[in-house]
């Protein structure tokens, strides 16, 4: 902003010409202004030039509106008066003289520009696309109010504007590294990470030596994947610059995209040294400790960001993450409703205009609740348990859900009636979003709810699949290997199919899960002699599950659903696992039937199958040896 003051300041005192100038300019006027009034004007404009040249503006914006109401009234003059307003950040009289010059001038650029650039200051943005679409369409001599403009928009978060002036002035003046890097800052803020890459390099290019646009180029490599090219450019940086907290701050990004999680810290603590509220460090620091799983440290630098900034909706979220893993029920349900200021996929934040929402307070004896599902399949079917509960004290019970599980809702106990999402929901006394029920109901840890016999199978389907499984000896098993990939952690928990089919056994019939196949893994399916039995709701899906032996599957609905049908469910863990699924333990507080099998520090999925097939072996040892019957499921720990 200073050098835009600077530049305004040189064009003010441009503006304002000599006396005799003026005086030049007065004799044009209308002779009906009387020579008492032109001389009291050339005298005023006389003072707001010497005031200009002395760095008075507040006298020399007195000269010039004196000079105007006596009659002198040019486009030079109105030009001086509106540079000079913006220099004494008087932005609403800016856009006020701009707005009488733009009258008379309506292709003045140069009022156009003084009159965005006020808006940007202002807060104002209903004119902006328009008045920036003008523009960038007139013919624009001063390049240096242009990029004061189009840097003005860059820092007020108009980039998409910023960008449409920055364009304008490199056509002008192509090889400018400064609106280079400009517009390269901007395509970074719009996720637009190519152009980015293109103008930040041609920038490094007129300036290597250039630290800013190092970081800023680094940004732009780290986004488009190419982790090794950024690091090397944030190692240089560093060097040059070792008291830049945001070059400390890309330099640990990059470092734990590349799992250097160590590394990333120690680049996090450099910043936040030298920058003691640098939020965006310190939050980024705790997502690194969390997927270290240390979760103490991680819940240390979440209250360190709420300390400076109340409103960080992401910091208390992840602190909700963080307490429930670490299996704090009481103090992770109460952080968790912070769920609704923040992105997590599913449905959106809920609410019921007219319909009070229960606090758990009130009696619910006799009175109706909208119960309304959130987030994936897997969590309405894990927290369906609790609809039980509300029944016991007397409630009517209505599920508000997606239309997939409205059959499988009928062996739900609990429930009186289900309304698909995106249905009018009916009248009713309360509402509750599915997964505050936990806290509503003060039933805080899993052991408060029903574990067992909450949700059943449609007896006929399930007979439908026991006649068509019918016959042999081997285990009859379900598996899945992926889950949704519009979840956040999907590229965590999911597993390449030919990575998963290393604990397939020939001695086990085998029934996929997935409802959508793709091609290469039908082939790696047929080539396994695995059953694909095409898609289905998931009152099929529990059917044909209740018919089987063992489901063996990564963190999906799958895993839920078996589980809660009490069938044994051999659940494969990512090293930082849903919160649900705690620390260390093989077996679930959530689901009796359920075991847990855990990657370890390495990540690698590798031991996690060699675990898997080697407890299968154990099982069909059990199944084939009449005299191994006696033998144990999977080692629990």
């Amino acid at each position: 902003m200073d050098n835009v003051i600077s530049q305004l300041e040189d064009r003010a005192t441009v503006r304002l010409q000599s006396v005799d100038g003026c005086t030049k300019e007065l004799a044009a006027q209308d002779h009906s202004v009387g020579s008492t009034s032109r001389a009291v004007a050339i005298r005023c404009l006389a003072s707001a030039h010497q005031s200009c040249v002395d760095g008075d503006l507040k006298n020399a914006v007195v000269g010039i509106k004196a000079a105007i109401a006596h009659g002198l009234c040019t486009p030079d003059i109105l030009h001086s008066l509106a540079y000079l307003l913006f220099q004494s950040g008087a932005f609403v009289e800016v856009r006020t003289t701009t707005e009488r010059i733009l009258e008379d001038e309506p292709d003045s650029a140069e009022a156009l520009c003084l009159r965005i650039l006020a808006s940007v200051l202002l807060g104002l943005s209903s004119d902006l696309h328009a008045d920036v679409k003008k523009l960038v369409g007139l013919e624009i001599k001063n390049l240096d109010l242009l990029v004061a403009v189009g840097v003005t928009l860059k820092d007020g978060g108009h980039h998409g504007l910023a960008i449409a002036v920055f364009d304008v002035a490199a056509v002008i003046q192509p090889a400018s590294e400064k609106i280079l890097a400009m517009r390269g800052v901007c395509h970074n803020k719009l996720g637009d990470y190519l152009r980015a890459e293109h103008d930040l390099r041609r920038a490094l290019t007129a300036d290597p030596h250039n630290v800013e646009l190092m970081n800023d180029y680094a940004v732009a490599l780290h986004n488009l994947g190419k982790l090794s090219e950024a690091l090397s450019l944030l190692e240089i940086a560093v060097k040059d610059a070792k008291n830049s907290p945001h070059v400390w701050f890309n330099h640990g990004n990059v470092l734990r995209s590349l799992d250097q999680r160590a590394g990333a810290v120690q680049s996090y603590e450099r910043a936040i040294a030298l920058s003691t509220h640098f939020v965006d460090a310190i939050y980024n620091k705790g997502l690194t400790h969390y997927e270290q799983l240390e979760l103490e440290s991680a819940l240390e630098c979440y209250n360190r960001v709420l300390a400076i900034d109340p409103a960080h909706a992401q910091a208390r979220w992840n602190k909700a993450i963080c307490t429930l893993l670490a299996g704090d029920w009481k103090a992770g349900w109460a952080l968790f409703e912070a769920r609704w200021a923040v992105e997590i996929g599913g449905l959106p934040a809920i609410s019921m205009p007219g319909i009070p929402r229960w606090s758990g307070r009130e009696s619910l004896f006799g009175r109706s609740l909208l119960v309304v599902a959130e987030q994936g399949f897997g969590d309405t079917i894990q927290f369906c348990r609790y609809l039980q509960c509300l029944r016991d004290q007397g409630a009517i019970v209505t599920v508000y859900a997606r239309a997939q599980l409205e059959q499988l809702f009928q062996g739900v106990e609990g429930v009186s009636q289900f309304v698909r999402h995106g249905s009018t929901p009916p009248a009713t006394d309360y509402f509750l979003p599915m997964m505050s029920l936990p806290a509503a109901l003060g039933a805080y840890s899993p052991e408060a709810a029903p574990v067992v016999g909450y949700l059943r199978a449609d007896p006929r389907r399930v007979t439908r699949y026991q006649r068509m499984l019918v016959g042999g000896h081997k285990l009859k098993l379900g598996v899945a290997w992926r889950g949704s990939p519009t979840n956040a952690s999907d590229i965590q928990r999911s597993i390449a199919l030919s990575t998963f089919a290393q604990c397939f056994s020939d001695e086990c019939e085998i029934f996929c899960l997935q409802n959508e196949v793709r091609g290469d893994e039908e082939q790696e399916l047929r080539r396994n002699g695995v059953h694909i039995l095409g898609k289905c709701d998931f009152a099929d899906a529990a059917a044909l599950i209740t018919s089987l032996d063992i489901v063996i599957t990564v963190d999906t609905s799958f895993a839920h659903l078996a589980g809660a049908l009490q069938v044994p469910v051999w659940i494969l863990l990512p090293y930082v696992p849903d919160w649900r699924w705690g620390l260390k333990h093989r077996d679930s507080v959530w689901y009796p039937t359920a075991t847990l099998y855990r990657q370890q520090a390495d990540r690698c999925w590798a031991r996690v199958i060699a675990e898997v097939k080697m407890d299968l072996r154990a099982r069909i040892m059990e199944r084939l040896s009449p005299d191994l019957r006696s033998l144990p499921g999977p080692a629990r720990r």
